[in-house]
């Protein structure tokens, strides 16, 4: 659905400035990465980095960041999400019909069994165990 309503300059002020922290959470992240090299030996990536340091320095801990900074940034990753998805298979040939319907039909049946996995079997076992259990 598109929006209709109006956009406050303020509200794009506010915007830029939590896109802003936001960086300069990931630049000092990526700087302690640089010179840690416990961080460099084990791969652990700048993004995680600067995530711990946000949450150490949000309302639940340090308090510096404020909460609404912190919902600004958790409704961003759901959006932000499609730049990362949408230009996955771009570039990539895909040769005919019949060997795209085969990688969509094996992505399909792989999606199916893993949320078959996730929720089905649970619920389905969850129901035998309370039915043995509560008659």
């Amino acid at each position: 659905m598109i929006p209709t309503t109006e956009v406050s300059g303020a509200t794009l002020d506010a915007l830029i400035v939590y896109v802003s922290i936001l960086g300069i959470l990931l630049l000092a992240a990526t700087w302690l990465r640089l010179k840690i090299p416990f961080l460099r030996q084990y791969h652990i990536p700048a993004s995680l980095l600067a995530g711990v340091l946000g949450l150490l320095l949000g309302p639940y801990f340090i308090g510096l960041i404020p909460a609404h900074i912190m919902d600004c940034w958790s409704a961003l990753s759901g959006r932000l999400i499609v730049f990362v998805f949408a230009p996955m298979l771009m570039g990539r040939q895909i040769s005919n019909g019949k060997t795209l319907a085969k990688q969509t039909a094996a992505s399909v049946c792989w999606s199916w069994g893993a949320t078959c996995a996730q929720y089905a079997v649970p619920i389905l076992l969850c129901a035998a165990f309370l039915g043995a259990v509560l008659g």
